[in-house]
Protein backbone atom coordinates (compact mmCIF):
# COMPACT_ATOMS: atom_id res chain seq x y z
CA UNK A 1 0.00 0.00 0.00
CA UNK A 2 1.35 3.38 -0.99
CA UNK A 3 1.04 6.44 1.19
CA UNK A 4 -0.97 9.19 -0.42
CA UNK A 5 1.17 11.91 -1.96
CA UNK A 6 -0.01 15.39 -0.85
CA UNK A 7 -1.18 17.60 -3.70
CA UNK A 8 1.47 20.27 -3.07
CA UNK A 9 4.22 17.64 -3.25
CA UNK A 10 2.65 16.16 -6.38
CA UNK A 11 2.65 19.60 -8.02
CA UNK A 12 6.33 20.09 -7.19
CA UNK A 13 7.21 16.64 -8.57
CA UNK A 14 5.79 17.84 -11.90
CA UNK A 15 8.45 20.56 -12.03
CA UNK A 16 11.44 18.24 -11.57
CA UNK A 17 12.22 15.59 -14.17
CA UNK A 18 12.24 12.01 -12.82
CA UNK A 19 11.73 13.11 -9.20
CA UNK A 20 8.40 11.30 -8.79
CA UNK A 21 9.68 8.10 -10.42
CA UNK A 22 12.80 8.02 -8.24
CA UNK A 23 10.83 8.91 -5.09
CA UNK A 24 8.49 5.97 -5.73
CA UNK A 25 11.49 3.63 -5.91
CA UNK A 26 12.64 4.50 -2.37
CA UNK A 27 11.80 1.87 0.23
CA UNK A 28 8.34 2.23 1.73
CA UNK A 29 9.77 3.13 5.14
CA UNK A 30 11.89 5.87 3.58
CA UNK A 31 8.94 7.36 1.69
CA UNK A 32 6.78 7.18 4.81
CA UNK A 33 9.48 8.96 6.83
CA UNK A 34 9.80 11.73 4.28
CA UNK A 35 6.01 12.20 4.11
CA UNK A 36 5.83 12.32 7.92
CA UNK A 37 8.62 14.91 7.94
CA UNK A 38 6.58 17.04 5.52
CA UNK A 39 3.43 16.56 7.60
CA UNK A 40 5.10 17.75 10.81
CA UNK A 41 6.22 21.10 9.41
CA UNK A 42 4.73 23.72 11.72
CA UNK A 43 4.63 26.60 9.24
CA UNK A 44 3.79 26.87 5.57
CA UNK A 45 7.24 28.24 4.62
CA UNK A 46 8.90 25.29 6.37
CA UNK A 47 6.65 22.84 4.55
CA UNK A 48 7.39 24.49 1.19
CA UNK A 49 11.13 24.35 1.91
CA UNK A 50 10.88 20.65 2.77
CA UNK A 51 8.83 19.89 -0.33
CA UNK A 52 11.38 21.62 -2.53
CA UNK A 53 14.23 19.75 -0.83
CA UNK A 54 12.37 16.46 -1.24
CA UNK A 55 11.79 16.92 -4.97
CA UNK A 56 15.24 18.28 -5.77
CA UNK A 57 16.95 15.46 -3.90
CA UNK A 58 14.61 12.81 -5.33
CA UNK A 59 15.53 14.00 -8.83
CA UNK A 60 19.14 13.15 -7.88
CA UNK A 61 18.09 9.79 -6.36
CA UNK A 62 18.80 11.07 -2.84
CA UNK A 63 16.38 10.74 0.07
CA UNK A 64 15.55 13.96 1.89
CA UNK A 65 15.76 14.01 5.70
CA UNK A 66 18.05 10.96 5.84
CA UNK A 67 21.55 10.93 7.34
CA UNK A 68 24.47 11.14 4.95
CA UNK A 69 25.52 7.66 3.93
CA UNK A 70 21.95 6.34 4.23
CA UNK A 71 20.39 8.84 1.87
CA UNK A 72 21.19 7.20 -1.48
CA UNK A 73 18.42 5.65 -3.53
CA UNK A 74 18.82 2.47 -5.56
CA UNK A 75 21.87 2.57 -7.80
CA UNK A 76 20.39 0.70 -10.77
CA UNK A 77 17.26 2.25 -12.29
CA UNK A 78 16.06 -1.22 -13.30
CA UNK A 79 16.38 -2.83 -9.88
CA UNK A 80 13.54 -3.05 -7.42
CA UNK A 81 13.77 -2.42 -3.68
CA UNK A 82 14.44 -5.55 -1.67
CA UNK A 83 12.77 -6.49 1.57
CA UNK A 84 14.96 -7.11 4.61
CA UNK A 85 14.34 -10.85 4.24
CA UNK A 86 15.55 -10.77 0.63
CA UNK A 87 18.66 -8.86 1.72
CA UNK A 88 19.41 -11.35 4.52
CA UNK A 89 18.98 -14.31 2.15
CA UNK A 90 21.28 -12.68 -0.39
CA UNK A 91 23.98 -12.29 2.28
CA UNK A 92 23.53 -15.76 3.75
CA UNK A 93 21.89 -14.59 6.96
CA UNK A 94 18.52 -16.30 6.46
Amino acid sequence: MHSAIPTDLEAEFGKHLDSRELFERFLTASRRGILEWLKTAQTSPTRQKRILETTLKAAQNIKANHPKGRDAGLKDRNSQPQTQNQQRYKHGQA
